[in-house]
């Protein structure tokens, strides 16, 4: 109840006020969840003034009787050096605890760790091992980076029609993320016909969506905004992504959540959590955590787990 107060975007600040003294006696109790979320609101200074010493003690004291999220977020604190001193091996020992409890996070963090060779040696089939245990939970950035894994070669020539199955993937399971990189194997023509026209023709949405993108970017047709702005909701989220990466359009935050606001006033709860998040951070628009609250939680209510998974929609 406390934090469904204090995340409620209709609520006034009495009401607000009252939900974080909820949580503050719930954390008090022990209750790992709660002080998992008090952490959070410490580091991102919803509530309270900014202060990573103070988040991290909300985590450990989360942690101690197991919370996987908390150790998951100590990991991270490790990682970035958030209220501690930087120490890589300290992080993995966290992740490895988070993930034997099944947090997806911590399996695709230590995923990038042996993609990358941070504080392990390198090893693209660890990390695919480490993404696949986070892909089986349902994490769509577990599903996209596999198709990066396979796109790129796991230690040979690449399979991209294995890379686009997992965009595929990770679009079916409502994240936006990888529209660009479906969109860049049909501007390649890799594993796929090299012709979005035909198959948005037959009917194929990604394809569909990708022809949008290229006719916005000017990327092997004719820039034509009309023809982008014919796709649904969810391209219009994905043109937005379009100037948020700079992909063949100079980068632009404001046009960025322009287009990611249309989707998401249509409904496209992926542009929902988008547009909370630009809000969250003050990229492209003012900082307002109340509208970043409000779209969050308005694609946590249309089922969008990546919204809902979020410590701001976790009473």
């Amino acid at each position: 109840m406390g934090y469904a107060l204090f995340n409620d975007a209709n609520a006034d600040q009495s009401e607000r006020d009252l939900g974080q003294k909820l949580l503050e006696g719930a954390g008090d109790r022990g209750d790992a969840r709660a002080q998992t979320i008090l952490g959070l609101l410490h580091e991102n200074g919803t509530g309270y003034p900014p202060d990573p010493v103070e988040a991290l003690s909300g985590y450990r004291k989360a942690a101690a009787p197991g919370y996987a999220m908390a150790e998951s977020y100590i990991g991270t604190a490790y990682d970035s050096g958030a209220g501690v001193a930087a120490d890589v091996q300290e992080s993995l020992k966290w992740y490895r605890l988070a993930a034997a409890q099944g947090s997806a996070d911590a399996r695709v963090y230590l995923g990038s760790h042996y993609e990358d060779g941070l504080g392990v040696k390198r090893d693209r089939v660890e990390a695919l091992r480490w993404y696949r245990l986070a892909a089986d939970v349902g994490d769509t950035t577990a599903d996209r980076n596999i198709g990066l894994l396979y796109e790129a070669g796991i230690n040979g020539a690449p399979d991209y029609s294995a890379a686009m199955r997992w965009y595929h993937q990770c679009v079916d399971g409502n994240d936006i993320n990888c529209t660009g990189d479906i969109a860049r194997l049909f501007d390649k023509g890799l594993g796929v016909k090299q012709d979005f026209a035909q198959a948005a023709d037959q009917g194929d949405a990604y394809a569909e969506t990708g022809l949008g993108l290229l006719c916005l970017a000017g990327h092997g047709v004719a820039r034509d905004y009309a023809a982008a702005d014919q796709v649904d909701a969810s391209a219009m989220v994905s043109i937005g992504y379009v100037y948020s990466w700079g992909w063949g359009v100079d980068e632009d935050d404001g046009e960025a959540i322009r287009w990611e606001r249309r989707g998401a006033d249509l409904g496209d709860r992926n542009g929902q959590l988008d547009v909370g998040l630009q809000y969250e951070a003050g990229h492209g628009v003012q900082r307002d955590m109340t509208q970043a609250r409000f779209w969050i939680g308005k694609s946590a209510a249309q089922g969008n787990k990546q919204a809902q998974d979020r410590p701001a929609n976790n009473p």
